[in-house]
């Protein structure tokens, strides 16, 4: 089965820090050949995300970055080629839409019996998800952040996501995640959630969590810790 992992986010002491992804390679035992980068959720503003992906990435990794999506064998192919998919962070309505549109949600689906590994980080992880917490709507005002909104994701994995659990407003979530008959999972900056049976966590910042909202106990908010090998 394919795998799946789910990153909160970057903090800004982390934005060139790869040792996240690192440590669920290393869990994989896997050595990728190729990782192929999907920076759609930052359309149109693509050619940033890749300028920051690739210096997030040490030099001893392969990377390529898909941008043209009209031609879907061309994208079938790059994803057929490469051990890892990674989803960008950005616009999680427009990742959902836009993968929709060039029917990539097929492609994706073709593979879920693979030993890929999928990463999405934040828009990106919203997308695997049944819903997740956005912010493309959200504004701030008297220093408080307002208006976070639930976007549909794809459903690959059940649950309800919200990614940087930790930035302002996002306590909403707590009371939200309750709408859904699926787990919920509030996501901090600096962590991520492999899921391979039962979700096993990661973390950069020893100082940042991951939360389980139980859905068969009353939503009930409990922290999950950090593997160790």
């Amino acid at each position: 089965m394919a795998h799946y992992a789910l990153i909160g986010g970057r903090s800004i002491p982390h934005l060139t820090d790869f040792t996240l992804e690192e440590k669920i390679f290393s869990h994989l035992n896997i050595r990728p050949n190729q990782i192929l980068f999907i920076p759609l959720a930052a359309y149109p503003k693509m050619d940033d995300a890749i300028r920051k992906f690739k210096a997030l990435v040490p030099k001893n990794y392969t990377v390529d970055c898909l941008t043209n999506f009209q031609d879907k064998i061309d994208v079938a192919l790059a994803i057929h080629n490469s051990d890892v998919i990674y989803f960008s962070g950005g616009c999680a309505e427009e990742l959902v839409r836009l993968v929709r549109e060039y029917k990539i949600d097929h492609i994706l689906e073709a593979y879920k019996d693979t030993e890929k590994l999928f990463i999405g980080i934040s828009a990106g992880a919203i997308l695997f998800s049944k819903f997740g917490m956005g912010d493309r709507y959200s504004y701030k005002d008297k220093g408080h952040n307002y208006n976070y909104q639930m976007v549909e994701g794809l459903g690959i994995l059940p649950i309800t996501i919200c990614p940087h659990y930790d930035h302002n407003g996002l306590d909403c979530y707590n009371e939200e995640v309750k709408n859904y008959p699926y787990d919920g999972y509030a996501i901090e900056d600096d962590t991520a959630i492999l899921f391979q049976g039962s979700p096993i966590i990661f973390k950069q910042d020893n100082k940042k969590s991951v939360y389980l909202f139980d859905s068969n106990n009353t939503y009930l908010m409990s922290p999950i810790y950090e593997v160790k090998k």
